[in-house]
């Protein structure tokens, strides 16, 4: 696909996300992530001492900060999103309604600036996430929603008369084309082996899988092997063709040959296994030999930060790197673009230096701009590019060289001689769903 993006690699935007994003072309990010506000009807201070204690924004909504165009370009681009925006207003009034209001428009805008091959995540908590949810699915649609995600973001405290409140939830959607997906595979539990290798022998504990699968052949797939007749249980041989593979691994024409043949072969490798004689044959799974597991939607394994981790920067709701790492790591590959439209301290911008993907930031906070500064010196040293105040900072081995520009000015977008036809379908989608 042709890169359309407009905006320089590593460019951290101060101000608006609204009006960067609306500057940004269409189709060009190829993921998003996304920490933003939760309506928590508090003031949210970075922690005392820290690089962000100067930090303070507060998560407060009321009528008075909705926005009529806001609404008006809802109902004119996306007017499902306003269902559960007014179905938020009737059960828990204005805040709510307002919140998600400022949400859905810059989602709606998100949505366009995003590859139909790319994908966004959005975190959150159960306070919102729900109502986020439906505010997605009008926008991304719901059939490319693919998974809650929960991460485990505290450690166990008591107090309240509730179960301890300590997740966040992710929100994962996709575009409507195929998305890239690197699979992650962990490490099993050490009860796994004890439950599912029940077998040892002199090479190590093994567990068997079936060399036979339903439905009967009237080639060397249904003849018989050493006293055992497939046939016979209404079965058929199917020999794994990745484990003769992995014991003959410099053997040519492996798939070509019989049955029985590839079944010589596992009985010299010593790979089959009988209960009795006359049992049905099964080839043998070694601990060593197992793959590890799929990633759950569960996330447990990554920690807390310290207040002696490095990265600790005392930004309200940063998020460890680990975890910007690993959402990066199976959703994207080298050289893929990311966005970050509330990026905070800049943890995605980081992870994506750390993974050799480009990114744009975007933060309403200029103290952002030393913190992420801090960051990319202490924990990458890497060349970057700042549009802060009016200015161009460039910024690479410590030195720092200032370029004039126009006062915090959002990029212009580059694409608009006609409509992405991505978008024309999304409108024809909605106007069929109003009937």
């Amino acid at each position: 696909m042709v890169d359309r993006i407009n905006v320089r690699n590593r460019t951290l935007f101060i101000g608006d996300n609204l009006d960067v994003l609306r500057g940004i072309n269409s189709d060009s990010v190829d993921l998003i992530y996304l920490n933003p506000p939760r309506n928590t009807g508090t003031t949210h201070r970075g922690v005392r001492g820290t690089a962000a204690e100067d930090v303070e924004y507060n998560d407060l909504w009321s009528g008075d900060e909705s926005h009529r165009d806001w609404l008006d370009h809802l109902n004119v681009h996306c007017p499902n999103a306003m269902w559960p925006i007014d179905s938020a207003a009737v059960v828990h009034g204005v805040s709510m309604s307002v919140y998600l209001t400022f949400m859905a428009v810059r989602l709606l805008e998100l949505g366009r600036v995003m590859k139909p091959s790319g994908c966004i995540y959005l975190q959150s908590d159960p306070r919102v996430s729900h109502h986020l949810r439906l505010v997605m699915d009008s926008i991304f649609g719901s059939e490319n929603f693919k998974n809650e995600i929960i991460f485990k973001r505290r450690q166990e405290r008591e107090g309240g008369r509730r179960w301890v409140w300590a997740h966040d939830t992710l929100l994962f959607y996709t575009g409507p084309q195929m998305h890239h997906w690197n699979r992650k595979l962990t490490d099993h539990d050490e009860d796994y082996y004890t439950r599912n290798f029940q077998y040892e022998d002199e090479v190590g504990r093994f567990r068997t899988s079936p060399l036979t699968k339903q439905g009967l052949r009237d080639d060397d797939r249904g003849a018989s092997w050493k006293g055992y007749d497939p046939s016979a249980a209404g079965r058929n041989w199917s020999i794994p063709l990745s484990i003769l593979e992995k014991a003959y691994p410099d053997q040519e024409g492996l798939a070509d040959l019989t049955a029985q043949v590839k079944l010589n072969l596992l009985e010299m490798a010593r790979l089959i296994h009988r209960s009795h004689e006359g049992a049905e044959p099964r080839y043998k799974i070694y601990t060593t030999m197992a793959d590890g597991q799929d990633i759950f939607d569960i996330v447990t394994h990554i920690g807390r930060i310290e207040p002696y981790d490095m990265e600790r920067t005392g930004w309200p709701g940063q998020v460890p790197l680990e975890l910007l790492k690993l959402i990066l790591e199976v959703s994207t590959q080298e050289g893929d673009l990311v966005l970050d439209p509330f990026c905070g301290s800049g943890t995605a911008c980081v992870a994506s230096e750390l993974l050799n993907r480009r990114w744009i930031g975007i933060e309403q906070t200029d103290q952002a701009v030393p913190i992420l500064k801090r960051r990319l010196f202490n924990e990458i040293d890497i060349p970057a590019t700042y549009v802060i105040d009016g200015r161009v900072h460039h910024v690479k081995g410590g030195d720092m060289h200032l370029l004039e520009h126009e006062r915090r000015s959002p990029p212009t977008r580059t694409d608009l001689g006609k409509r992405p036809v991505r978008q024309e379908r999304r409108r024809s989608f909605q106007r069929s769903r109003q009937g």
